[in-house]
């Protein structure tokens, strides 16, 4: 009997245990927008925000797709909000391959800093290069 009682136990411990919080860390924020490349939309790429450690700012680094000019941060993994570091690599979609798999690169690494809320959020951004 003490051992089913125990075993109860165990179960019911384990299972409280995977039902905690789901994320542990800073308030993350959903964030999504447009990103335009010489007046139109971006039609592949990659944008990271990094919290500006420079700017007392600190959290994970988030990164989100961009298809057909538009991206949105993954759910449950937005941004912490604040001071941020942003880099957008585009591409233009075209020549796709497994090894391409967002096309030609149009730019690398073109660098942006901004304020983002601590509130869900929409922030575009816009290319010249």
């Amino acid at each position: 009997m003490r051992i089913l009682i125990l075993l109860a136990l165990v179960v019911a411990t384990v299972t409280l245990g995977c039902n905690g919080p789901a994320t542990e860390g800073p308030e993350r924020f959903p964030l999504s927008g447009a990103i335009t490349y010489k007046g139109a939309p971006l039609p592949a790429g990659k944008i990271y925000f990094e919290p500006n450690g420079k700017k007392n700012n600190s959290g994970p680094m988030v990164t989100a797709e961009i298809k057909d000019g538009k991206y949105e941060t993954p759910a449950g993994k937005g941004t912490v909000g604040g001071a941020h570091i942003v880099r957008i690599d585009g591409y233009d979609a075209k020549n796709v391959t497994e090894h391409n798999p967002l096309g030609d690169a149009l730019f690398i690494n073109h660098v942006i800093e901004v304020d983002l809320p601590k509130e869900k959020a929409t922030e575009d951004f816009t290319v010249e290069k």
